[in-house]
C-alpha cells in the first residue's frame, strides 16, 4: 500500500504498528487493534505470489539489460521481496521501522531503507522501480504526483516504473476473503472496500489469526485514494514516461464474496 519517514503524526496514527499492507503514510485514518507484525509478514508471503509473478514477467519483458536492479517503494514486511529477490537485486523502502525489521529477517540479502517514497533520495538509479500495492495510500493528487516524480527520478534511462492501481472509473465496492498459512500460523483476512468521497475509499480489514491453540482477531481501517484514468496518464506524461497499460481484471476475482470483478491496471512506464 510505502513509505513515509516516521513522524510524530504517523506514530500517533499507529504507523509503527501496521500489518504487511500498511505501507503508505499520508496521514490517512488508520485504526488498529494490531497483533504480531510477524503474522502480517506470513500473510504477505502466502498471498502475494500471483500478482508478483505477473509483475516480474511484465518487467522482464521490457527491460533488456542482463542484471536487474529494483527499487521497491512500499515494501512493508518483505513478502513481495521474498519473490522479487529471486530475479532482481532489490532495495526496499518503507515508513515503518517495525515492518523493515521483519523484512530484514525474511530477506537478509535485500537492502532496506526507512524513508518517505514521496521524497526519499537514495542517490542511485535503478533498472526498475515498482509500487505493486502501496500507491493507493497516496490519497491526494499532490501526493500521487510527488511519489511518481520521485520514483521516476530513481530510474536509469530505459528503466521501467511499474505501478499497480485502481482507477476511479472502474472501482466498485467489494468484500473479499483471503487465507494463508506458514509454519504453525494460519490467517484469514476479511476485507471491505467502501467509497466515502469523490476521491477516496475506505478499506477495513479484519484478521482471524490462529497460532497453534491460540486464536486472536485484529482490525485495521485505511483511507485510500481514487483517481481518474486520465489523471494517471497526465502524471505519467509529466514524468516523461512512455506508458503501457495492462488490465488485470480477474486477478482477485477468486477472493470476492459476491459476484463481480475487481479491476486493476498495471501502469508500465519506460523512461526514454
Amino acid at each position: 500500500m510505502g513509505g513515509l519517514e516516521a513522524t510524530e503524526q504517523d506514530e500517533k496514527l499507529g504507523r509503527e504498528e501496521g500489518h504487511s499492507q500498511d505501507l503508505g503514510g499520508t496521514g490517512q485514518k488508520s485504526s488498529h487493534n494490531a497483533g504480531d507484525q510477524e503474522l502480517g509478514a506470513a500473510l504477505d508471503i502466502a498471498s502475494s505470489s500471483k500478482q508478483l509473478n505477473y509483475a516480474k514477467r511484465a518487467i522482464k519483458n521490457i527491460i533488456s539489460v542482463t542484471t536487474h536492479t529494483m527499487l521497491h517503494l512500499g515494501c512493508g514486511a518483505g513478502g513481495h521481496d521474498y519473490h522479487f529477490k529471486k530475479h532482481f537485486k532489490v532495495t526496499g523502502v518503507d515508513v515503518s521501522q517495525g515492518m523493515l525489521d521483519i523484512a530484514k529477517k525474511t530477506n537478509p540479502d535485500v537492502t532496506y531503507v526507512l524513508g518517505d517514497m514521496r521524497s526519499i533520495n537514495l542517490s542511485e538509479k535503478f533498472d526498475a522501480v515498482v509500487i505493486p500495492d502501496s500507491i493507493a495510500y497516496m490519497s491526494t493528487v499532490g501526493d500521487l504526483k510527488q511519489t511518481l516524480m520521485n520514483a521516476t527520478g530513481h530510474l536509469k534511462t530505459g528503466g521501467v516504473l511499474l505501478v499497480v492501481a485502481h482507477t476511479k472509473e472502474e472501482f466498485s465496492e467489494h468484500n473479499f476473503v483471503y487465507t494463508g498459512s506458514e509454519d504453525n500460523i494460519h490467517i484469514t483476512l476479511f476485507e471491505n472496500n467502501h467509497i466515502i468521497s469523490d476521491s477516496t475509499y475506505e478499506a477495513t480489514m479484519i484478521y482471524l489469526i490462529r497460532k497453534e491453540a491460540e486464536t486472536s482477531i485484529h482490525h485495521e481501517t485505511h483511507t485510500l485514494g481514487l483517481f481518474p484514468y486520465e489523471q494517471w496518464l497526465s502524471i505519467f506524461k509529466e514524468c516523461q514516461l512512455q506508458v503501457e497499460v495492462i488490465n488485470t481484471d480477474h486477478l482477485y476475482d477468486d477472493y470476492l464474496l459476491e459476484e463481480g470483478e475487481f479491476k486493476l491496471k498495471v501502469f508500465i512506464g519506460t523512461l526514454l
